[in-house]
């Protein structure tokens, strides 16, 4: 177990747990897999007598057959309680993370995926460049998100700020702040299209 937390909610005493674990293979010894291979982890919610209330055993995050190993605990609305953590890879030289949200949803647990950072250093050839021209072609971003648990909630969800910092190609962010609200149709966080985290690759 990772995590384990315990709280009072409206209706009544919930624990929150969180497992995780890493892609093993036939004789039972990590793996070490290659991107394309995601690390597991899971999310229970119980209650007072140990009763399963809403959780899900497989809930695939991580890159290299490995969970992320940093979680930590958020009220993300009055009374929902979930996990944060960062899914970051890359792929051909397109580096990139995820702010990543564990929420339980009825009897079962939602993930949320909110774009973390990015760059594509490593993947741009520049011989024969100029320093400015291959700097336009250069991408360079980096986040931090904050719960805002002093705005009125959407369906119990409070809004997210995604604080962004960094460069595409010639546009500038310096402390751009992107608010993130719940989508009641969709149940699901929704990023504003104009953060350049909106749509990474990686």
């Amino acid at each position: 177990v990772e995590e384990q937390q315990a709280v009072d909610s409206p209706n009544g005493r919930r624990t929150y747990v969180l497992a995780r674990g890493n892609e093993m293979n036939s004789l039972g010894e990590p793996s070490g897999g290659g991107h394309a291979s995601s690390g597991l982890v899971a999310m229970f919610v119980l209650d007072p007598n140990g009763r399963v209330l809403a959780g899900d055993p497989a809930i695939p995050v991580g890159a290299f057959g490995q969970a992320p190993s940093d979680w930590s605990f958020h009220e993300f609305g009055p009374g929902r309680h979930g996990f944060l953590s960062r899914h970051s890879d890359m792929h051909q030289g397109y580096g990139g993370s995820h702010h990543v949200i564990l929420l339980e949803k009825g009897a079962s647990i939602k993930s949320h995926w909110i774009g973390a950072s990015y760059d594509n250093n490593n993947a741009i050839d520049c011989e024969g460049l100029s320093k400015k021209a291959c700097f336009k072609r250069t991408s360079d971003l980096s986040s931090r998100l904050h719960i805002e648990r002093n705005q009125t909630p959407t369906a119990g969800h409070y809004p997210l700020r995604l604080t962004v910092n960094g460069h595409v190609g010639n546009k500038h962010y310096r402390q751009q702040n992107y608010i993130i609200r719940y989508d009641a149709a969709k149940q699901s966080y929704v990023e504003p299209n104009d953060s350049p985290l909106s749509d990474i690759d990686y």
